[in-house]
């Protein structure tokens, strides 16, 4: 049988002692009087605390200005493919906004927006227009036990995600341009999608970014903006505002 000197007995006894105290506010819990003790709870992660906590809401205004706003966008592609001259369109106060510069195009116009739904009011003002969106087209507030039921998506394991990407993104660019140059760096990234994609992941309103359509509309005005100078002509700056 093996004998074990009376110190090194001690020693494990003590260890085995500091362990138990160390451990024991994991059992107690914080609010178990266990303060007094050396050591401190473990602080768990979410899959073990019991998941995620989802509090869902939703957002009627944004979700009604978001279909204005692809409206918006349709109307846009569909007027410059038919050449509607237009002015000034915007959504702001629930409302899309724009302008025509011909009376002619009013037909053409109001033909395109009756083939959508009729999910919109409109309204003519010479070559001023106003869409709403009607009280069929409205979204209905939900409503439980006479208070309305918001429905909004908070999940802080998606958070977590969003953060993790972002930062893998811009490890990535900064790991390309410095070892590759910023050269290389602009051959492999579509710089746009990245700030696209980053502004989603920021959680950035849609209605701040620019869409395909303005961008490309953006850097035409560019280019034809340098072609002018290059040709020694001096070009009206507001020629080439979208």
């Amino acid at each position: 049988m093996l004998q074990f000197d009376a110190w090194k007995k001690a020693v494990v006894a003590v260890t085995i002692l500091f362990g138990v105290l160390y451990a024991t506010p994991n059992i107690l819990g914080s609010g178990g009087g266990a303060s007094f003790l050396p050591g401190s709870p473990i602080n768990l992660g979410l899959d073990l605390q019991g998941g995620s906590h989802l509090l869902l809401r939703v957002d009627i205004e944004e979700v009604e200005r978001e279909r204005l706003t692809n409206l918006a966008d349709g109307l846009r592609v569909e007027m410059r493919k038919n050449k509607v001259a237009f002015r000034n369109l915007d959504v702001e106060n629930a409302a899309l906004t724009f302008g025509l510069r011909n009376v002619e195009d009013n037909d053409k116009v109001n033909s395109y927006i009756s083939e959508l739904s009729r999910d919109y009011d409109v309204v003519i003002e010479d070559l001023e227009w106003r869409l709403t969106l009607s009280e069929q087209g409205r979204i209905d507030v939900p409503v439980l036990n006479g208070r309305e039921v918001k429905v909004r998506s908070i999940s802080p394991l998606a958070q977590a995600q969003a953060n993790q990407d972002i930062s893998s993104v811009a490890r990535y660019l900064q790991m390309v341009g410095g070892t590759f140059g910023p050269e290389i760096l602009n051959l492999l990234i579509k710089s746009e999608d990245v700030a696209v994609y980053l502004a989603k992941k920021f959680g950035v309103p849609d209605s701040l970014v620019r869409d395909g359509v303005e961008r490309e509309q953006i850097a035409m005005a560019a280019q034809q903006y340098q072609q002018a100078q290059q040709r020694g002509e001096v070009p009206d700056v507001d020629e080439f505002r979208s």
